[in-house]
């Protein structure tokens, strides 16, 4: 992982990084949790974004995160409880992490719970139900796959949340690993979307795209429905004050 975290470009980083710095002053303070090897936190602070935190599970990650910043404000969560006070952030991110993760609802909830009233989170995560593009694993590796999930999705949309459905983690030997052979939990735009609105939080952006795209895709990608079976789950939201 830590040699596929190396290679990975900025542009694979470029929507959740403008998303992150159009709510975040240089005064306000940033959390990314499964920052990896700091990538994101580690280019805020290069531009001035001093507050910015990480955090992950892997100790090595986060060695490899401080040996690259001037920063010391990484830190390992060894269990499901991130290391921080309630109501400490004014953003708070975690990108493509949640589909790894034992418990999801538990993983949104301290993501909640650390932000400020009136702040900010992003998730982004595969969308391991989409119904178009390919999303490198084998939830959708088929159009009768494909078509399998859009049926999925009709029904989510209309039956309560009732809790992220999982997955087996897809063995591979080690030259042939992909990043998402070890996702557990198959995360998808309406789950998420249904938890957060449960949790009474404000919904301000869903899209079906990870990267940044023209105006017109990045349009037609937050569309209704359409944003569902892309292949990414992109949504912010807001924590309101009451």
């Amino acid at each position: 992982y830590k040699k596929m975290l190396d290679e990975i470009p900025y542009i694979f980083y470029e929507k959740y990084i403008i998303y992150i710095k159009k709510y975040l002053s240089k005064d306000d303070s940033f959390l990314d949790i499964g920052c990896g090897i700091g990538t994101v936190a580690n280019h805020l602070i290069s531009r001035g974004y001093k507050k910015c935190f990480g955090c992950d599970v892997s100790e090595l990650f986060i060695e490899e995160a401080k040996s690259k910043s001037f920063s010391s404000n990484f830190y390992l969560c060894e269990d499901e409880k991130l290391p921080f006070d309630s109501e400490k952030f004014s953003v708070c991110g975690s990108f493509t992490t949640l589909e790894h993760v034992e418990n999801p609802e538990k993983f949104i909830q301290e993501m909640i719970r650390v932000i400020k009233k009136g702040g900010i989170g992003i998730i982004v995560s595969p969308n391991f139900l989409s119904a178009t593009f390919p999303v490198g694993h084998e939830e959708n590796n088929s159009l009768f796959k494909k078509t399998k999930n859009f049926f999925i999705i009709i029904k989510k949309i209309f039956l309560p949340f009732e809790g992220f459905n999982k997955m087996e983690i897809i063995e591979r030997v080690y030259a042939d690993f992909l990043p998402d052979d070890d996702a557990i939990v198959k995360t998808n735009v309406v789950d998420i979307i249904k938890f957060l609105e449960k949790k009474n939080l404000e919904i301000i952006k869903i899209s079906g795209f990870t990267r940044k795209h023209s105006s017109l895709i990045e349009f037609i990608s937050s569309m209704p429905f359409f944003r569902l079976i892309l292949p990414s789950c992109f949504v912010i939201f807001r924590k309101k004050n009451d």
